[in-house]
């Protein structure tokens, strides 16, 4: 399930894949549909960044592999390690917001770490813990990758304002997204080649 809209960049749906287990002790039954958003933004890195066709499928064999895969999800910090170790990338870890768009503006990608929901505010790009990709923009503008997305998903109202979808890919301030990753520590995963 990928769909092109700039040259390289790939959105890759976890939906598609609702068939590849990706289970944890406490989720056996547990999907890349239902868990695996980080394995899939790190697809969305590796074809963006080094034009390789990597699926959700086999990152999620990888994570597992090398035990990124968290209770709670993906442990992205072990997973980019381990990325950059098989791939030829180097990672940074930030959470400042100038630095993500610097390195944007530079070739880079990122894995973003929201938080969704916390009190007084609803997450835009999920009500729980989430990956999204960055893949571009400026100090107005960041290109958004989400692995999460679906259709309708960008209509509700708490996001429709938030965020515009531009084809596979979403638009929104860098304030936006870094007021969903602000309870996270890190907050960007920083790629490049």
């Amino acid at each position: 399930g990928a769909g092109k809209f700039l040259p390289g960049v790939i959105l890759y749906r976890q939906r598609d894949h609702a068939g590849v287990a990706y289970p944890s002790r406490r989720h056996p039954e547990a999907t890349v549909a239902t868990s695996g958003c980080g394995p899939t933004a790190l697809s969305m890195v590796l074809a963006g960044l080094l034009g390789l066709d990597v699926s959700p499928a086999e990152t999620a064999a990888f994570a597992l592999e090398h035990g990124a895969r968290a209770e709670t999800g993906t442990d992205m910090r072990r997973l980019a390690a381990q990325a950059a170790l098989r791939w030829p990338l180097t990672v940074t870890e930030t959470c400042d917001t100038a630095e993500l768009i610097a390195a944007l503006q530079s070739g880079a990608m990122a894995i973003c770490n929201t938080s969704g929901d916390r009190p007084g505010r609803k997450g835009v790009f999920s009500s729980g813990g989430h990956y999204v990709a960055a893949a571009g923009g400026d100090e107005q503008c960041l290109l958004v990758l989400d692995p999460g997305i679906y259709p309708g998903k960008y209509k509700a109202s708490h996001r429709a304002g938030a965020v515009t979808v531009f084809g596979d890919a979403l638009l929104c301030s860098p304030q936006t997204l870094a007021q969903d990753c602000a309870a996270r520590s890190p907050r960007y995963y920083i790629f490049q080649r």
